[in-house]
Order: structure tokens, then sequence, then C-alpha cells
């Protein structure tokens, strides 16, 4: 039910005592009850795990700031490197996050992610690729800011002769990633997988970045010059210690191309998730229309005054655990509502949810407008609990527990 709202000429909103809920001067990110110790991370090139050291010397950074730490300071070159860091060093592709279960054992939707890293993939290199003879590297592209650019397009037949786009590949690459990556990190790190806590063994993110590489013989056109790869990141999945004090801020526009999770998008959040985004859990994006699409991480849902969910099915990428929310809602007899939530249905809203990979299914205790207070607007929506999202949430997690693969 909702807390607080606040537009005094509203004549449709339920009737609620208004009131203004202004943001707290200093708030931060939620933390969480048993996060790993920063730094604790293993990745991988084609199966084979590759020193930190060498992944930079592969890949150096592009910019001065690319590969420095919090105070601007060049890290040791051995020090391990967050996913986000890294897809900004590697170059550019199709990528996806998927999360263990079981102990590490398992991954959630492991053929939903097969599929979007093939049908992503398939996606960029027909953007990129120009004509039979290739093109020039990614400057062509001028809405690209991807800070590690290729040198040049593959060309038609050197896209057919890749293998990042075929479903069957990324299937046999992926499973070969995620084992050596996994072991390591298992022999590198026991203690961070052997959880102390008494709650057992922690669970796995895992980042996958399907991209070209030039070969060793790049010059001769005539024998292959691109080889497909697939890098793999592993770190531990942070425990939520508090999801009753979740805060979203809505900011920032859409995604250029929202049908292929394109590695370029990692850095063009990177501006909407800066101070003082950093204060909330979630950036909301949103369109010139009011329409609120999706997080730059997730997808935002609202629970109607009639029960009802309204979800974006346009301009947004369709995340698994997504997918995974609409099938439950069809399984509970939920009405879906497909079409973008607006700011008008956040005035009557029982509630708010988003979703992704690590955070399942995370209800919104509220909604910060930021720049959009005005014309008698409030500050922010403030929700209570959710007797809906709370159905959703205990059948997703149900559902993770049925639709995870094997991962030896």
């Amino acid at each position: 039910m909702l807390a607080v709202v606040a537009r005094s000429n509203s004549r449709s909103a339920p009737p609620l005592r208004p009131h203004l809920r202004r943001p707290a001067a200093s708030t931060t990110r939620m933390a969480s009850s048993s996060a790993p110790r920063r730094g604790v991370y293993v990745a991988s090139r084609n199966g084979v795990v590759l020193p930190w050291r060498r992944l930079r010397e592969l890949h150096p950074p592009a910019h001065d700031d690319d590969d420095a730490g919090d105070d601007g300071v060049d890290v040791d070159p051995d020090a391990p490197l967050d996913a986000g860091t890294l897809l900004r060093l590697l170059p550019r592709g199709a990528y996806t996050t998927c999360r263990t279960t079981a102990g590490g054992t398992r991954i959630y939707q492991f053929d939903e992610h097969v599929r979007r890293l093939a049908s992503s993939a398939r996606s960029i290199l027909e953007a990129v690729t120009d004509g039979e003879g290739g093109g020039g590297g990614d400057d062509e592209l001028a809405e690209s800011i991807h800070p590690r650019k290729h040198s040049r397009h593959p060309s038609r037949a050197e896209v057919a002769r890749l293998d990042i786009a075929d479903e069957a590949w990324e299937r046999e690459m992926t499973r070969k990633c995620v084992r050596s990556t996994l072991d390591a990190f298992k022999a590198r790190y026991p203690a961070e997988h052997d959880d102390e806590d008494g709650e057992g063994r922690r669970e796995h993110r895992i980042s996958l970045l399907a991209t070209w590489e030039e070969g060793d013989d790049a010059e001769n056109r005539s024998v292959e010059s691109f080889r497909s790869v697939l890098y793999c990141h592993v770190g531990i999945l942070p425990r939520p210690s508090d999801d009753k004090n979740v805060r979203v801020l809505v900011h920032g526009r859409g995604r250029e191309n929202a049908l292929a999770k394109d590695s370029r998008w990692v850095v063009d959040r990177a501006a909407l998730t800066s101070s003082p985004s950093q204060s909330y859990e979630e950036v909301i994006l949103i369109n010139d229309r009011g329409e609120l699409l999706e997080g730059t991480q997730t997808n935002f849902f609202v629970v109607s005054r009639d029960a009802s969910i309204v979800i974006a099915d346009e301009g947004i990428l369709r995340g698994t655990v997504r997918d995974a929310v609409l099938r439950g809602c069809d399984d509970l007899g939920v009405d879906v509502e497909l079409r973008p939530p607006t700011l008008k249905d956040l005035e009557s809203a029982r509630g708010a949810f988003v979703t992704s990979t690590s955070r399942m299914v995370m209800p919104v205790r509220e909604v910060v407008l930021g720049d959009l207070e005005a014309d008698g607007r409030p500050a922010s929506y403030v929700y209570g609990d959710c007797e809906v999202i709370a159905r959703v949430r205990k059948w997703v997690a149900e559902d993770a527990e049925g639709r995870s693969a094997p991962i030896y």
C-alpha cells in the first residue's frame, strides 16, 4: 500500500493523506550483511584462467583512469578487477550476467543466458559489419563511447567464420569457461566459497563477454584474421542485509539498442550511476513521454491499485528474471499490463520492485523523482509491504531451484 503520496490536485489518487517525502541529505547504497572481501575475483579467456597482469597486457587501459583505484591512483597490475572494470578494458561485445544456485554447482536459466549471448552477438555483428571489404574501427559509430574499440570491423565473410553468434558454440564454450573459472575461484578463495556464517556455501555472480579479436596473422586477409573469444569473470554474490529500505532514483534516458546486451552499455550507464546517483540502489530510466522503462541493471515493475503488474515490453532489455516474473504471474493468476509504468501510476500504486540476476525480485521502498519534482509532484513515493510482490518473489525463488542447469 502506498504510504506516502502527494499531488494535492490529483483526481485519481487514492484517499490517502498527502505528505511530501524529502530524500535524506546523506544516504548510502544498500549494505551487504556478508559482503565478500574487495578484489576477490577470477577471470578466464576461452576457458584458460589468466593472471590479472596478463589481462592488462592483452588489453591496456584506453584512458588513464580506466584502471585507476577509487583515489585515481593506478593500481597494482596484479590486482583483481571487478566485472564492470574488466568489461571496460575488454573489446566491445555481447555480455550477460548469470548466477549460481545450489552452492555454486548450478546456473539459473543457463539456456536463456546462452541464447542471449548468441542473439546479442549477432545483433552487434550486424550493426558493425560494413560490406564485403570490412569496415573501419568503432570510430565510425559516432555514438560509441566504449573505451576499448576494435581496430576494424570484420567483413561479412569474416563474420560468417565467427562462432560467437552460434548457440551451440556459446553453450559449449560457456560451460568450459564457467567450470574452469569457478574451479580456480574455489581453489584460490576457499574461505569465500565455503561460508563461515553457517548459511551454507556462497553463490557466485558470473559475467560473460562474447567478442572477437584479431589473430596472429591479422594483416593477411587470405587467412582467418579474427577469432571468437569468450571471457568469463567470477565473483561472490553478496547477500543483501536489508531489502526494507531500497530506494531508486528516476533519472536518465533509455539505452540505444535495448534488444542487444552490448558491453558498451556498461560505459554508458557509468554516467547515470555516478554521484549523487550512488546514494540509490538503482537508477530508473525514463523517456520523453514520462514512461518508466527499466533500471540500468534491472527491470522495473509497478503493482497498480487493482493488483495488476505493469511492466514495459518495448525499449528495454528483457531480463531473464523478468521473464520468470511473467511466468510466475501467469501461474499465480496475477494480471499483467505490458506497457511502461508512468509517473501517474506511481501515485496510486500498491508497490514497486526491480528484478535482476543478482537481486532476483527486490521490493522498492521509495521511488525518488529527483529533478522531476515539479507541478505539485512530491519528492518521492514511499511504499509499504505488498502481498502481490511477496507472492511473486516466493514463486521466483522456487523457480530458481527448478530451472537451474548443472555446471559439472
